[in-house]
């Protein structure tokens, strides 16, 4: 969405959150959930070293999408799971 149709004013962020939000027709649990990068997650990703992604450019989120995916499937987690926990972790909630 960051092409020379591109709507002002509405980043990457605000994309993945359609994206999250017409995806995750059984909720958060959804396999199929695609989950949210903005700020706070990409900014906690970089500051414990785990992967330098900027929120404007499709191959970072496609990175983001198979990290969330390895992590997830470790510990039992659908990648939308594993994003919420990371943004709780950032945000201090």
């Amino acid at each position: 969405m960051n092409n020379p149709g591109k709507i002002l004013y509405l980043g990457g962020p605000f994309f993945t959150k359609w994206l999250y939000f017409t995806t995750a027709v059984e909720g958060i649990a959804d396999p199929n959930a695609a989950p949210i990068l903005d700020a706070q997650v990409a900014g906690w990703l970089r500051a414990n070293h785990v992967e330098s992604l900027r929120v404007d450019k499709t191959p970072s989120y496609e990175n983001y999408l198979r990290l969330l995916k390895d992590w997830g499937h470790s510990s039992g987690r659908a990648p939308a799971q594993v994003e919420a926990a990371i943004f709780n972790l950032a945000t201090g909630r």
